[in-house]
């Protein structure tokens, strides 16, 4: 799987992804402060292209704004929906490529923000055919007006395309059309030879998300049981270090595997630690975007002297309908649930 985040505001350099055997996921989040108050509208739509083109389907998942949608039956456009599209937002909006066109066009008053999740499956990404010669592409547009004839927050003033993903004949995924930044949610890294040195987890927050809780999951990396999990509070733009380490090895190095799998997912945090735990988080505090994570681990050189120290991001991952319920039955009942390492600045 291959979740990718994208924060509006920023310069995207294109990306292209790999085939999938899941869902490829992006997390959308857009600052519209700037045009906060006016009322436009908003469009998705998910097409083929103009020859054969693979079977494939796209949902917009978890839309929240603090901007109002106006009842999408009463657009003036009348797509409510059109073509291959079931649902309404904000609940889940279910797109197929069957249909020349399939879209979703809605009135929106815009707020301070929005975020949405697009989940790409289907065989075009999974098992691609080789013999079909047109991909598919999603495009989403904002517009100032309730027409949906002026763009908004996008340089691309003929169709408004403020990001768009295209389905390439291989099976990966390009983004285009984007003026957005990568910025990961739940991530996943691999840690080795823990028991001859040390690994640290260096976690960022992003300004807009508020104090967040980094909910920290560690597995044996050969039998798959959890061996730690701990949550720490993270302030928005800062910094703060684990020593995975120490905190593996807190019930003495018997108990320390020598590599480990450790996810980290972000949720809402209070105004202190004691509001963070990993054990109690929901699916729907998920927090999409804005937490970045990586290792540092030093290793003693051949010479039995030198310390070499050796940095690298987590991988971005997509969470299934079950990832965290499943997470968190686990860590109810893991013995090493606490991180004291937890501190702030990096390693």
């Amino acid at each position: 799987m291959c979740p990718r985040s994208v924060l509006f505001g920023a310069l995207l350099s294109c990306l292209a992804g790999v085939v999938a055997a899941g869902p490829v996921t992006y997390n959308v989040t857009v600052n519209t402060s700037s045009i906060s108050g006016t009322m436009g509208s908003l469009d998705f739509n998910f097409n083929p292209g103009p020859l054969a083109t693979q079977p494939a389907s796209l949902q917009i998942l978890n839309f929240t704004s603090d901007g109002t949608l106006v009842n999408c039956a009463a657009n003036v456009q009348g797509f409510c929906p059109t073509g291959g599209v079931s649902g309404l937002l904000p609940g889940t909006v279910t797109f197929n490529n069957g249909a020349s066109f399939n879209d979703y066009f809605d009135g929106f008053t815009f707020g301070s923000t929005l975020s949405f999740q697009v989940s790409l499956y289907g065989p075009a990404l999974s098992s691609p055919d080789g013999v079909s010669t047109s991909g598919s592409t999603f495009a989403f547009s904002m517009f100032s007006n309730s027409a949906g004839t002026i763009p908004a927050l996008t340089a691309d003033t003929t169709s408004g395309f403020a990001f768009s993903v295209s389905v390439n004949l291989d099976g990966s995924t390009t983004v285009t059309n984007s003026i957005a930044t990568l910025q990961p949610g739940p991530q996943t890294e691999y840690f080795a030879h823990l028991s001859t040195g040390q690994s640290f987890i260096n976690i960022q927050n992003s300004p807009g998300n508020g104090n967040i809780c980094a909910n920290v999951y560690a597995f044996n990396a050969q039998t798959a049981q959890m061996v730690l999990c701990c949550s720490c509070l993270v302030l928005p733009d800062q910094t703060i270090s684990l020593n995975l380490r120490t905190d593996l090895a807190r019930f003495g190095n018997s108990l320390l595997p020598d590599s480990a799998t450790v996810n980290v997912i972000a949720t809402p945090g209070g105004a202190s630690a004691t509001s963070c735990n990993a054990a109690t988080i929901t699916q729907a505090q998920v927090i999409p975007s804005g937490m970045t994570a990586w290792k540092q681990t030093v290793q003693v050189a051949a010479d039995g002297v030198t310390d070499v120290s050796t940095e690298k991001s987590f991988t971005p991952i997509s969470l299934g309908p079950a990832t965290v319920s499943t997470l968190t039955t686990a860590c109810a009942t893991t013995l090493n649930n606490k991180c004291p390492s937890c501190n702030a600045g990096a390693q």
